[in-house]
């Protein structure tokens, strides 16, 4: 403590403090504060804004020592500045415990998962002159914890299974920390770590997740007692909830690949069976299929007209299974990743197109629609996987078909800024919401679902062609209006 007049010139000072400047008790009186603290341009600076009518507080140094000071102007009964107080606190403890903290949260701050674990025990050790330090995962049996990181004397040591009876560890999860800072070993008689690594010393806080409940223990032991127990106990609760943090994400990380892996198997199985079962039924309806047009071909001149059309109910029944039957044995090929494209350069409207329309043309014909093709002078050459192309635009003109009862169809060949070729295919049927569209390209999804639909299919269509176009690098998107027709659009952009 200390003032001075309004030149800044000593008028008391308690004596504390002063022989870090060299001075005794009573040898500033009298002297400027500004000569007195020469060199010291914060306290020089403070000292002249408190003479000016200013309160300031600052950090400053002096040696190896910190103080927080406190300048304030002295005012008389007139409130004229007759001088300045001034206080000063010794925060060197306090500064040498912040800097602890600033260089392990720094030394971790962008590490994640083991190599945060492994950082924090490093820097926790060395920082708070400890030999030992480890984070461990709490086992499901509750009576264990598996370290995730171990810090033993001077280095990373090899993970360990820790056993909580009968140990330290037992207490901190009963109260969420523990501290024995002396005669560790008589309290704990059967824990053989503590006897093979010499412990004298031993702190340890719960990591707990979001719910409260412990999910795993940070833990520091020496080999000697503890200095500064109640800023190292802070220290360790404060990075008990970071490493609570981590580990609960490491743990939510692992149960996420875990589902994932499980639904990719069940996926995997899924398509197996699909598969499997596809070909089962494959070989009777074909069977079935042989069989019933050798029965046309020997009783069809021989029956009445309401038998001769069972007939064609029964090939149109079989062959709407066996294209059923070719659609799941083609997303399943997909799906598992078994397919193999291969690619190729052809016209696609010479090699799919012109195929395409004559194969749909009298269908809709008979339906009176008008299909049109219009691909004229335009470059229809791509670098791309035929069978799939192929299989592209037949489910696309057959869904227009499908859902179209009057006006026209048009497939459209053209090129956009970029020279890729895009192939439009649209129509003036049914439409579709646009609260369905996203749902678009989902397998096994239409828009009118239940056995009141007035469509047939299954859902895997255009889902099968979405799977197509990735294969062949091609960007399909679809624009639909409901009551008034669908577009869709493939642009294939690679290069020719």
């Amino acid at each position: 403590l200390w003032t001075t007049d309004k030149d800044g010139t000593f008028t008391f000072s308690d004596g504390k403090g002063l022989d870090l400047l060299g001075l005794k008790p009573g040898q500033v009186v009298g002297q400027s504060l500004f000569d007195v603290y020469a060199g010291n341009e914060k306290i020089i600076e403070n000292a002249k804004e408190a003479l000016k009518g200013k309160s300031l507080s600052s950090t400053t140094k002096v040696g190896d020592i910190h103080f927080q000071t406190f300048h304030r102007p002295m005012y008389d009964e007139n409130k004229n500045i007759i001088g300045m107080m001034g206080t000063a606190f010794d925060i060197t403890e306090t500064k040498k415990k912040d800097e602890i903290l600033r260089v392990i949260a720094e030394s971790i701050s962008t590490k994640t998962g083991e190599s945060f674990f492994k950082l924090l025990v490093e820097y926790l050790s060395n920082t708070l002159n400890m030999e030992y330090a480890f984070v461990a995962r709490l086992n499901n049996n509750g009576k264990s914890a598996k370290t995730l990181a171990l810090w033993k004397k001077d280095k990373i040591a090899e993970n360990i299974e820790y056993d909580l009876v009968g140990t330290p560890c037992s207490d901190v999860f009963k109260n969420n920390i523990a501290v024995f800072n002396e005669k560790i070993k008589e309290k704990f008689p059967d824990d053989e770590i503590l006897f093979d690594w010499g412990v004298e010393c031993y702190m340890g806080a719960t990591l707990q997740d979001s719910t409260g409940k412990a999910i795993g223990i940070i833990v520091i032991m020496s080999e000697r007692k503890i200095e500064n127990l109640e800023f190292i106990s802070n220290v360790l609760k404060i990075f008990a909830v970071r490493s609570s943090t981590e580990l609960e994400r490491l743990n939510f990380v692992n149960e996420l690949m875990e589902a994932k892996n499980e639904a990719e198997k069940a996926n995997v199985l899924k398509s197996e069976f699909l598969a499997q079962m596809s070909h089962e039924i494959r070989t009777p309806i074909n069977t079935i299929l042989s069989f019933s047009s050798l029965v046309q071909e020997e009783l069809y001149d021989k029956v009445d007209g309401e038998l001769k059309s069972s007939f064609f109910s029964i090939s149109n029944a079989g062959k709407r299974i066996i294209r059923t039957i070719d659609l799941i044995l083609n997303m399943s090929e997909v799906q598992a990743g078994t397919y193999m494209p291969r690619f190729s350069k052809f016209n696609l409207k010479t090699e799919i197109l012109d195929d395409i329309h004559t194969e749909f043309y009298f269908h809709c014909k008979t339906k009176g629609l008008n299909l049109n093709l219009k691909c004229d002078n335009i470059d229809c050459t791509v670098n791309a996987d035929i069978y799939t192309v192929g299989q592209i635009f037949n489910n696309l003109v057959d869904n227009s078909v499908k859902y179209t009862q009057e006006g026209s169809i048009e497939i459209r060949a053209s090129r956009n800024k970029n020279n890729n070729l895009v192939i439009t295919v649209s129509d003036t049927g049914i439409g579709m919401s646009k609260d369905y569209l996203p749902f678009l390209f989902t397998p096994f999804s239409q828009e009118d679902t239940g056995y009141t639909r007035k469509f047939e299919g299954n859902g895997l269509g255009l889902a099968l062609v979405k799977r197509y176009c990735d294969v062949n690098n091609a960007k399909i998107t679809a624009e639909s209006t409901k009551g008034k027709g669908t577009k869709f659009k493939v642009v294939f952009e690679n290069p020719i």
